[in-house]
């Protein structure tokens, strides 16, 4: 039977032990990102009452609705990056940045997030979201529904809004890109409520 000597054993480990400390001084950090609302400096309030606003929970396609950025690849491909990600939940950070930027648009009122039972606001807004991602250096896209009721449950409005934008090549420029598109959804949703 062989034997291995105390300081072979020890060479041994010691290699393996800098091999592993050297494998994880590669690994590449990883970067957050959060959605954020319109720029309220240029924007021209469009509805005067006084009412408040629910945004309800927003309902987000499977294949988003994760801690990871989803982008589009080749043909079919999603590409799930394990190195940028959102910093919190995605239906709520696009229900957040909505209600702030269609708060934007009133002077009286004011858009919130859903908390309490849907009769306690004077419109609630409920929104699907089928595609909310980008193919990088071509465009970034998003394709929802969305609806407003009153408060007794009546359908005011419903529409189907389908919006896209350039892209660049980096996970920056895409969270840009869906910020932006989520103004461009929210400014609709705005104008829509100033007719209602």
């Amino acid at each position: 039977m062989k034997r291995y000597s105390t300081t072979s054993s020890k060479i041994f480990l010691t290699t393996a032990l800098f091999m592993l400390l050297a494998a994880c001084g590669t690994t590449q950090p990883t970067k957050f990102y959060t959605l954020n609302p319109m720029d309220t400096s240029s924007v021209k309030t469009i509805d005067s009452r006084n009412i408040v606003i629910g945004v309800d929970a927003v309902n987000i396609a499977g294949y988003i609705e994760r801690p990871q950025i989803v982008t589009i690849g080749e043909g079919s491909e999603l590409n799930m990056s394990e190195f940028n990600r959102w910093a919190e939940a995605l239906s709520y950070s696009i229900q957040r940045v909505v209600a702030e930027n269609v708060s934007a648009y009133m002077k009286n009122g004011m858009a919130k997030p859903l908390t309490q039972r849907r009769n306690s606001y004077d419109y609630v807004i409920s929104i699907e979201i089928n595609k909310f991602d980008g193919k990088f250096n071509d465009k970034a896209q998003l394709d929802a529904w969305w609806i407003i009721t009153d408060k007794n449950g009546n359908t005011k409005a419903r529409e189907y809004t389908k919006l896209e934008a350039p892209l660049g090549s980096t996970y920056n420029d895409l969270v840009e890109k869906q910020s932006e598109l989520l103004s461009d959804l929210s400014t609709k949703i705005a104008k829509k409520m100033s007719k209602i």
